[in-house]
Formats: C-alpha cells, structure tokens, sequence
C-alpha cells in the first residue's frame, strides 16, 4: 500500500512543502489510525447480493472522501440489486488536465470453510507475516507500539481490492495534510460489482457520461504479494 501512495503523489502532486508526504505516511500516529481505520472496513462484507451491506461499503468510502474534503455522492445505474458506483472529485480552477482513479469495493463470495484455519472473511485478522511464510496471528498493536513492514492483515477483499480503494484515499489525504496542491482535477470512481463482471458499468458511464470524462484513468486493482 505504501508504494501506490508514493505513486499517487509523484502522479498528482508537484510543489515543495515544509513536511514530507514520506514523514506523514510513517509517523506512527498515522499508521495506527489507518490500520484501525482499514480494519473497520475489512469488516463490512462485500458480496454483490447483499444490498444492506454493499451500501454499508459505498457510505464507509464516502465518509472517508468527505472527511478529507473531497465532494462525493453515490451514482446508483439505476437496475435492480446493483452496487453504486462512489464517486468524488477535486475541481482545480484553472486545471486543464483530469485524471480519474479506479478501484472496486466490491469481493468474491465466500466460503468459510476454505479460509485457512483459524480465519474467518470478515473479521479481520493481524498476522506476523503471510501464512505461506509461518506468520502467527498476533494483536493488533497498542499505542506507541511500531507497526512492522512485514504484518499483514487478512480479511476479504484485504488485497483486491479494498486495498487500492484505501490506497487512493489516503494518498490524497497524505498530500491535503502536508499542505500540497493539486496542478490537475481529480476524480474517484469506486466500483460495487467488478467481481460480478461489472455488469452495469457502461450504464453507469453512460448515464452519468458528463460528470466522468477525464483525461488519463488510473486502475488500481488486484492483490500483490510482497
């Protein structure tokens, strides 16, 4: 995740400020807030079917765009039992250039009893390391204590995709809370149904054709194991 962080500011971002989007990102304070952050989200599930809680996920990526200023709405297709799509944008006056940023919310159905022992899709779990490299389970860190590169936190959807959902989001506000400006406009679009085929994605850009046109679009989507 931090990778694609530093990516979005090297993207979007290009004047000078007193501290550095890198000091923000690893302050500890940061760090803790966004694994809670993160977790509280891994939590929600996410199979397109489950209309109570497919809405929970779209009003969840909402708030946290709207906390960091960015407007943003929830585009319905407008079909039966679809996802919204969420989306929020940055108007820079005097921007010439749009960029839009991709990523689904959205995750495969799940059977439990394929899940490796002791985890479950939705309660997110701390783990030392990856499973496939021996890492236990561990608590989730007390305040003060260092978050270690190599943990990783399972839960569905934890790599594809809320991942670069998260990752889009805190980028920007990484940027908004070092004090840079953006010299382009910025879009996010967050889809609810990729893992279904994204069945409704040209009426969403259809109906709603004005309001997405952008310049470059930017796919964040799938896991990466490192």
């Amino acid at each position: 995740m931090r990778i694609l962080i530093v990516l979005f500011l090297m993207l979007l971002y290009r004047n000078a400020v007193s501290q550095s989007p890198r000091q923000y990102i690893f302050d500890q304070k940061n760090q803790h807030r966004w694994l809670s952050e993160y977790a509280s989200f891994l939590s929600i599930p996410n199979v397109l079917g489950d209309s109570v809680n497919i809405v929970r996920n779209a009003q969840f990526i909402s708030d946290m765009l709207k906390q960091n200023g960015v407007k943003s709405e929830l585009l319905p297709s407008g079909k039966p039992n679809s996802a919204p799509v969420v989306y929020g944008e940055v108007l820079v006056p005097g921007a010439t250039t749009t960029l839009a940023f991709y990523a689904h919310y959205d995750g495969q159905p799940v059977n439990p009893k394929q899940w490796a022992e002791g985890l479950e899709p939705f309660k997110p779990m701390l783990m030392s390391d990856r499973i496939d490299k021996n890492g236990k389970s561990i608590s989730f860190p007390s305040e003060g204590e260092a978050i270690h590169g190599n943990w990783r936190l399972y839960g569905r959807g934890s790599s594809d995709d809320k991942a670069g959902v998260f990752a889009i989001i805190k980028a920007y506000e990484t940027l908004l809370k070092t004090g840079k400006k953006p010299s382009v406009n910025i879009k996010f679009f967050f889809e609810g149904e990729e893992e279904a085929g994204s069945t409704n994605l040209d009426v969403i850009f259809l109906k709603y054709k004005g309001k997405l046109k952008a310049d470059l679009w930017v796919i964040c989507d799938g896991p990466r194991n490192i």
